[in-house]
């Protein structure tokens, strides 16, 4: 699964060459998916982070399942960042989602920790009116709850995920999507885009260790967040990501700005699929 880790104008030059429009109807990707349970570790990405950062430990669980009316999702996270004078950063989440096939209907819920300890709940119901056209949103948190709008255009972390993969099969690279995924209820919708960077067959290694990857090529990704409801010429956080068309990500590296973390995959369990 491709959600991310925790003003609706797109910068012109970002504009050029990207495919806006998603598929129409990303069955083909979906009926490729492998309903899987995955293990990653985390590390500190050297490379891209400042020297005052000093190491990354925790482990990220993704569950992406058929239940032949939609795809589950599920994801729970601990993440701790080392800096120097001994000052650490101790984050996770958890997050379910249930996500219809035909694209139109998402609920969610999603809890963020501190320290090991909860500090918000927050929970969603989202429609879409159609493919290709707007819907709304009512998000319920801490005693409170508001509706969104959801622009024409948005589509949910499933449908994103299969057109991108959709993508890599029909060599429609880059795209840009408008997304809601509930991952972030201040700037509720992001603006996406999606370049292709390199691909690779899965090593012997890969293969023996994760036998879902035999005969599967690894496409690396880079994804761009902008938030929507701002006039953002800079990306609010980046990704980079290995992925196989059949919907398994072998590793990512999420970019913090003065941290990245690179997430590996440890542990790959298929799941039984739906008898529909």
């Amino acid at each position: 699964m491709l959600q991310r880790a925790f003003a609706p104008l797109m910068p012109l030059a970002l504009l050029c060459g990207l495919h806006s429009q998603a598929a129409a109807n990303p069955f083909d990707a979906a009926e490729g998916i492998l309903p899987h349970r995955a293990t990653y570790s985390y590390s500190l990405e050297q490379q891209k982070s400042d020297p005052g950062y000093l190491d990354a430990a925790g482990e990220m669980v993704t569950r992406w399942s058929d239940d032949c009316d939609g795809w589950t999702v599920e994801q729970t996270s601990r993440l701790l960042i080392e800096r120097t004078g001994g000052i650490a950063i101790d984050f996770g989440w958890s997050m379910e989602s249930w996500e219809s096939k035909d694209g139109l209907q998402f609920r969610y819920f999603l809890a963020q920790s501190q320290e090991g300890h909860v500090t918000s709940r927050v929970q969603g119901r989202a429609t879409l009116d159609a493919i290709g056209e707007g819907g709304e949103v009512e998000i319920r948190g801490d005693g409170e709850s508001f509706t969104v709008e959801l622009l024409p255009g948005t589509i949910f972390p499933t449908w994103h995920s299969l057109d991108v993969i959709d993508s890599l099969q029909q060599g429609r690279q880059p795209l840009w999507h408008v997304l809601f995924d509930g991952a972030d209820d201040e700037n509720v919708l992001s603006g996406v885009s999606t370049f292709h960077i390199e691909e690779r067959a899965a090593t012997d290694d890969e293969v023996e260790r994760f036998p879902a990857l035999d005969g599967q090529r690894l496409h690396r990704m880079a994804f761009a967040f902008f938030p929507m409801q701002q006039d953002a010429a800079e990306p609010e956080h980046e990704m980079e990501l290995s992925l196989a068309v059949n919907g398994v990500v072998t590793e990512f590296v999420f970019d913090f700005g003065e941290f990245a973390v690179r997430a590996s995959l440890e542990e790959l369990e298929p799941l039984k699929r739906a008898e529909c």
